[in-house]
């Protein structure tokens, strides 16, 4: 999270590219918030979340690198000159823009991964599934905050009636979120 809190200073280094620089601040918020998420919610803490966390933060730590340099060259510009503004058709600019994309990439890939996290599961494919209503509700809402969406086994029993806290998966549900069935079942 280092790296993209040193996005959010490098970027008041670098002169002109105002589009693309607001738009990496507003991704490193968006982030920094989601990876806060992730680690005070131990059920998002999955291999495959952790594996795309570490994604992002390569990708930050490349584009605080490129962002760092390009302010140390401003920096280098003698003290009578006016730092160069950085323009639209500047090698640069595009450079910012590549790595924004890459940046927004991982962050919506990063979402999505959280979103099919599947707090609150219990049970087999032998003897069945089960939800556990208030683990997904209470996750499923701290997902909204950050992310904007409902976790998806949320969405499947958001409503349903559930016994000692349980609600029981049918096969439809169990297809939907991808869950092993046993051989020869339909």
């Amino acid at each position: 999270m280092l790296n993209l809190q040193r996005i959010k200073s490098a970027r008041h280094e670098i002169h002109g590219a105002t589009a693309p620089l607001n738009s990496i601040d507003a991704e490193a918020d968006l982030l920094l918030a989601l990876l806060a998420l992730i680690k005070a919610t131990a059920p998002l803490q999955t291999a495959g979340v952790n594996q795309q966390a570490y994604l992002v933060m390569d990708i930050a730590s490349r584009l605080t690198g490129s962002m760092l340099t390009m302010g140390a060259e401003n920096r280098r510009s003698p003290p009578c000159e006016t730092p160069r503004e950085l323009k639209p058709a500047d090698h640069e600019y595009g450079h910012l823009e590549t790595m924004l994309g890459q940046l927004r990439r991982a962050r919506e890939a990063l979402a999505d991964l959280v979103c099919k996290v599947r707090a609150g599961l219990k049970g087999n494919a032998r003897d069945g599934f089960w939800v556990a209503v208030d683990l997904a509700e209470g996750v499923s809402g701290k997902v909204k905050e950050a992310v904007g969406r409902d976790l998806e086994i949320w969405e499947v029993v958001r409503g349903r009636e559930a016994v000692d806290g349980l609600v029981k998966l049918n096969d439809a549900d169990v297809e939907k979120l991808g869950l092993p069935r046993l051989a020869g079942s339909v």
